[in-house]
């Protein structure tokens, strides 16, 4: 049967069995796991503060130390072929500057402060960070990026065991699920479909392991339609939404299975 509790009559698939299996066996010491199978909490872009930039490694360490299930980044492609992490397309918001990811070499990175005083890490730096249990879900901001992550995914079996890719681009998933078919797919939407009949006969057709929306666009009946398909439910707090407990309890009792949240802490305090 479906591992989480959010309510049942839910129909099993083996990839979501599996994830939940694994989370089983390296978690349940998390302060964030009220009890087994219950909903994960993921740090979006990690723990990021007044004094923290956001996908910095501090808020990465900062989110590790949490206790947290897993930490949400997004990656882009520089141009010498590196893989950077971080949301933008361009260092405007974050660094005050216009160049864009693509434009810029590891040289280039080694000398840019984000607004807060912290570097921009890459992939390799990111990973060597976040030690297991926990889980990381890479978003693929830059498609050019998704061959980044596979090559080094490809390299641990034991990273790969621990490890969601996620997109709001269908070939995207696709290409990844051909180069490293064990990793979950998560599936980013904008919006509820119009007409969820076709979507979710196109997540089962791709082995789709779930599917996100941001946090204010669930309810309990989208949870259901989904999980009746074998197909998870994950939201995600919009940045820089601020996390409330009103919100963290709404998300558990319909029954999401992964909060991709901006104050963790808010979420453990009503777990």
């Amino acid at each position: 049967m479906f591992l989480n509790k959010g309510y049942a009559g839910i129909v099993s698939s083996p990839t979501i069995d599996a994830f939940f299996v694994r989370i089983s066996h390296t978690v349940t010491e998390s302060p964030f796991r009220a009890m087994l199978w219950a909903m994960l909490i993921f740090a979006h872009r990690g723990v990021a503060s007044k004094g923290v930039d956001e996908n910095s490694i501090e808020a990465i360490r900062r989110a590790v130390e949490l206790g947290v299930d897993g930490i949400e980044l997004d990656i882009h492609r520089s141009r010498d072929g590196l893989a950077i992490v971080t949301h933008d397309k361009d260092l405007r918001r974050i660094a005050g500057d216009n160049r864009r990811i693509s434009e810029l070499t590891r040289r280039d990175f080694r000398k840019i402060r984000l607004r807060k005083g912290m570097g921009i890490p890459m992939l390799d730096e990111v990973t060597a960070s976040v030690p297991a249990p926990v889980r990381l879900d890479f978003e693929i901001k830059d498609r050019a990026a998704l061959e980044l992550l596979v090559r080094k995914l490809r390299t641990s079996a034991g990273l790969r065991s621990r490890s969601l890719i996620s997109s709001f681009h269908k070939d995207v998933l696709n290409d990844a699920a051909a180069s490293v078919p064990d990793v979950p797919r998560i599936f980013l939407m904008k919006r509820w479909p119009r007409r969820i009949g076709p979507a979710s006969e196109w997540f089962l057709q791709n082995g789709i392991f779930a599917a996100g929306l941001p946090s204010t666009f669930w309810n309990v009946d989208r949870v259901r339609t989904l999980k009746e398909r074998g197909v998870c439910a994950v939201a995600w707090e919009n940045w820089p939404m601020r996390s409330t407990e009103r919100r963290a309890k709404h998300l558990r009792e319909i029954g999401i299975d992964i909060a991709i949240v901006n104050q963790p802490d808010t979420y453990r305090s009503t777990g």
